[in-house]
């Protein structure tokens, strides 16, 4: 059984900032740094993503942070109760379209 590899932060940039470039095919990437292409797609996306987040705030310093995930977590729990709202009532759909099926 081989031993899983870890990569630091550092690389992990590195590759993914190639795989940005889009200079070497996913194939070569792979090859010249002995990686699955899922992988490098993986760190790819996750730079992408949350490179998002750090140039979205216009505050310096900590991005306010204390004030902004108070406002972001009240947004998630809704978002989160209307989810499972919207579930309760599609299984109650799919139960009354059962009944009336197998009746």
């Amino acid at each position: 059984m081989s031993k899983r590899r870890t990569h630091s932060a550092s690389f992990k940039k590195k590759v993914a900032l190639e795989a940005i470039r889009e200079e070497l095919t996913m194939a070569e990437l792979s090859r010249k740094h002995q990686l699955h292409a899922s992988q490098i797609k993986t760190w790819k996306r996750v730079l992408t993503h949350e490179s998002d987040e750090l140039f979205g705030s216009k505050r310096k310093g900590n991005r306010g942070a204390a004030a902004s995930f108070g406002l972001e977590d009240k947004q998630r729990d809704e978002l989160l109760r209307i989810i499972g709202k919207l579930q309760v009532e599609k299984l109650q759909v799919e139960n009354e379209f059962l009944k009336k099926t197998l009746s």
